[in-house]
């Protein structure tokens, strides 16, 4: 069978992964960080590592702000409620994936944001310049497909980041189509917010998403429940990655 469906999700798992996923299930029953055993403290272990992977892997130069999710389009509705406040004025292409035009146009409809929507005037990808021309001082986010799911088209991520570079607006990427097949390093492309889908070009196993924040970036919480930290917390912690991951993971994700 040629498999042709990879913009939806990676039809290969390669043999570590699926070993990986099935040892988990059998072998580590425990729910990581909520208690003081052995398996959870061993899960604990396992989830930090693979934080620590990830950050390395994107750069994004704080492994406390490597968050998991269950997709990119959880990724992408987290930092875009969580990142955006009323008047902002946003700026995001015709390219856009609806993980991150609904909520826009949900935020839009509310007269919470204004809201550009831009086309590339190359009529083939977004560039610098098609940023730099809408952009101005009330611009707070730019929200970018860093490869279209549709046409394959790569924007100018590491342009667009530099140009938005001591601007106080957020670059915020959504990789899902481009992580594991273009390098992607946050810090030298000035991404602040990078959301990715674990089950595509990374060959994870479906239900696996990350968010991944620079060090300087905050964003509010968007859901609130159960942590492994300040039960007696009325609260949602305000530390990461508690702050944002909010109940069970998804372990052998």
């Amino acid at each position: 069978m040629i498999y042709f469906d990879n913009a939806a999700t990676g039809g290969y798992k390669p043999q570590n992964v699926l070993e990986t996923a099935i040892g988990v299930m059998k072998y580590l029953l425990a729910n990581p960080g909520r208690s003081g055993h052995r398996l959870s403290r061993r899960g604990a272990e396992f989830v930090y590592s693979a934080r620590k992977r990830l950050s390395k892997f994107f750069n994004n130069g704080c492994i406390e702000k490597v968050i998991f999710t269950k997709n990119c389009s959880e990724s992408l509705n987290m930092s875009i409620l969580g990142a955006l406040k009323k008047g902002d004025k946003v700026i995001t292409t015709i390219f856009e994936h609806n993980s991150v035009l609904r909520p826009l146009f949900s935020l839009r409809d509310k007269n919470f944001i204004t809201l550009t929507i831009i086309a590339p005037e190359n009529k083939k990808f977004i560039s610098k310049s098609d940023v730099e021309k809408h952009f101005d001082e009330n611009t707070k986010a730019v929200i970018v497909n860093h490869a279209s799911n549709v046409t394959g088209a790569i924007c100018e991520v590491e342009k667009i980041g530099e140009f938005l570079k001591d601007k106080n607006c957020l670059f915020i990427v959504d990789g899902a189509q481009s992580a594991g097949h273009v390098k992607i390093d946050m810090i030298k492309q000035n991404i602040d917010i990078l959301c990715l889908a674990g089950h595509k070009g990374l060959y994870a196993i479906s239900g696996s998403g990350v968010l991944l924040m620079q060090k300087n970036v905050d964003i509010d919480n968007v859901f609130s429940g159960g942590t492994g930290t300040e039960s007696f917390n009325p609260h949602q912690p305000t530390c990461y990655p508690e702050k944002l991951e909010v109940g069970t993971l998804n372990l052998a994700s």
